[in-house]
């Protein structure tokens, strides 16, 4: 008996407890960014992004107290940094490559020091390092390599105009590069103590997390962008090449090349000119296009103006528009359905389970979390506040995965006989004592074809015309069917009236295209989707019941092709599902689960 890689009724593969554990600290780790990030963005305070580091390793260090799972931050640092992804800057990548590094730096101190607080010590001094050198390497992809020459003469003329006597740069960049490691250091010590007295006092402060719908995508994205992956390899092509033309002073063909491509990222990224509106983005600008063109050759001839070094300056800055762009376009291409598929089924579904939990969680602890001045107010149990909350989102993970092992994908070929399957099914879970509800798709047949379907309510035997081969007035024309709009509101009440009467299990019958385009039945699945005691089979079409588990966060395991399952079979895997899960949860002592 196939069971779609399960040998037992049991449920599939849950996340392990460390991607758990991750999801929880890369959801508040997410939130703390937005949090903290905006406040300090808003007040434009000098040094915000090693503020900003510090306040990361606070919390990373502070969760190491708590869990002591192996790759924990690496996975959480994975998660909120792509979480990220939905931030509405047009240049996405930059704050997420700091993430990930912040993340690195810890795990490997860690892994090489062990757990204790020199190695907390040396992964926060690192981490924060690391936000100047982002910033470096980031000023150097921008700008190129003429900008050491551009700084350089810069730091000259301040020594010399300045009259404080030469000092040497190595003095100053070893002299910056202390303070951040002394920020990262503190700010790492300051999390273990803070950890240990929480761990001795145990301070109780009653906080109730808010569970949130579920559906986030991991690259969410327009409903109208179309994307190409032979668009994205050209893409990152053109901007290699126009920065090559650049660095190699070709600076009319640079111009064709880079404008042309600029121009198209304009037309259809049209997001992408929102860095631009950034009067900072401007005035980085024109600092570097002054100091190129006065001070360029200011060290060899003393002169305080050179048309070699304007020509320099400008196209530095030139240089530093094709990479947003580009980048801008590349953030959006990266977003491809396509991509997230292939990656889905390369070895990715546990950070694609993890990444889901997380985003469904964001919104509400946004909400849970104090704001930047309560930060302050609250800064004596802030701590506890954050690890109790961390203690209740791990507990609503850990339920969110129970839930989607009850939800059972049925699917099949194109009239292979999937609503005949479901009808015996339902039949089977009904002479079990089983109460079935929702409802099924009935093909009416004429001339040996499928003329028109209707809805059938399992509890009421009730009916609703749902489509039809025959055009009507103000219904949705989809293939070659009119679908009625009036069946989609029937369909809602249907299962609303299976639940009333205490069913236990629901039946929708079918998921198609348009969920997968946010119509149809997606609302209705998204609120079946957070029914913690209901189990329930969803009727899919075999060319979207992989996108439908990934769309809703479903085990691969749930799928079960009606080629190779009997409806006896599926009925008893269901019922043993279900004995498994309320013997689990009463065994754990949780309320209203047995």
């Amino acid at each position: 008996m196939r069971k779609n890689g399960e040998i037992s009724g049991l449920p599939g593969h849950p996340l392990s407890n460390r991607w758990l554990k991750a999801a929880v600290m890369g959801s508040i780790w997410a939130a703390f960014e937005i949090i903290v990030g905006s406040f300090l963005h808003n007040l434009r305070l000098p040094f915000a992004g090693a503020l900003l580091s510090m306040a990361s390793v606070f919390l990373l260090i502070l969760f190491l107290q708590l869990w002591r799972e192996k790759g924990i931050v690496l996975r959480a640092g994975i998660i909120c940094a792509l979480m990220k992804s939905i931030s509405p800057s047009a240049v996405i990548l930059g704050p997420m490559v700091g993430i990930l590094t912040e993340a690195l730096f810890i795990e490997a101190a860690i892994t090489l020091l062990g757990r204790n607080l020199a190695a907390y010590l040396l992964g926060g001094a690192l981490a924060v390092l690391g936000t100047l050198l982002q910033k470096v390497v980031n000023l150097l992809i921008l700008y190129g390599f003429d900008l050491i020459t551009l700084a350089d003469a810069l730091y000259q003329f301040l020594v010399q105009k300045t009259r404080i006597g030469h000092l040497s740069p190595l003095w100053l960049i070893v002299t910056v590069s202390a303070v951040y490691l002394a920020a990262g250091a503190l700010a790492a010590g300051l999390a273990f103590r803070a950890g240990k007295k929480y761990r001795a006092e145990k301070t109780a402060v009653p906080l109730v997390f808010q569970p949130t719908q579920p559906g986030k995508e991991l690259f969410s994205r327009p409903d109208e962008q179309r994307y190409s992956l032979f668009l994205l390899a050209s893409i990152v092509v053109t901007m290699i090449g126009a920065l090559w033309l650049v660095n190699q002073r070709w600076y009319l063909a640079a111009f064709l090349v880079g404008a042309g491509f600029i121009v198209f990222c304009l037309l259809r990224y049209k997001k992408s000119v929102r860095h631009l509106k950034k009067p900072s983005v401007w005035v980085q600008f024109l600092l570097i296009t002054l100091v190129a063109a006065l001070l360029w050759e200011w060290l060899s001839t003393g002169n305080y103006f050179s048309r070699e070094g304007l020509t320099v300056g400008l196209a530095m800055n030139f240089r530093a528009m094709i990479i947003i762009f580009g980048f801008a376009a590349i953030s959006v291409e990266l977003r491809n359905p396509l991509i997230k598929a292939i990656l889905y089924s390369h070895g990715f579904s546990n950070l694609y389970k993890a990444l889901g939990l997380s985003f469904s969680a964001l919104p509400s602890l946004i909400a849970a979390l104090p704001t930047p001045g309560g930060f302050l107010r609250k800064r004596r149990k802030l701590v506890a506040e954050i690890l109790q909350q961390s203690g209740a989102l791990l507990l609503f993970f850990e339920n969110r995965q129970e839930l989607s092992q009850k939800i059972f994908l049925v699917t099949g070929a194109v009239h292979a006989g999937k609503t005949t399957f479901a009808r015996e099914l339902a039949g089977l879970l009904k002479q079990k004592g089983w109460c079935p509800g929702g409802f099924l798709s009935e093909g009416i047949f004429q001339n040996g074809s499928r003329h028109s379907y209707e809805l059938v309510n399992l509890v009421s035997g009730e009916t609703c015309l749902a489509g039809s081969t025959d055009p009507q007035a103000g219904w949705i024309k989809t293939g070659r069917f009119w679908l009625n709009p009036q069946a989609f509101e029937a369909g809602q009440h249907f299962v609303r009236q299976g639940i009333d009467a205490g069913c236990r299990v629901l039946f929708v019958d079918e998921v198609g295209h348009l969920e997968q385009q946010k119509a149809g039945w997606y609302p209705l699945l998204n609120e079946l989707a957070g029914l913690s005691e209901m189990v329930q089979v969803w009727v899919t079409r075999q060319r979207v019941a992989a996108e439908t588990v990934r769309q809703w966060q479903l085990p691969a395991s749930r799928i079960f092709d009606i080629a190779e399952i009997t409806p006896a079979e599926l009925a008893e895997i269901i019922e043993k599902t279900d004995q498994y899960d309320r013997t689990t949860f009463a065994e754990c002592g949780h309320p209203g689960r047995a």
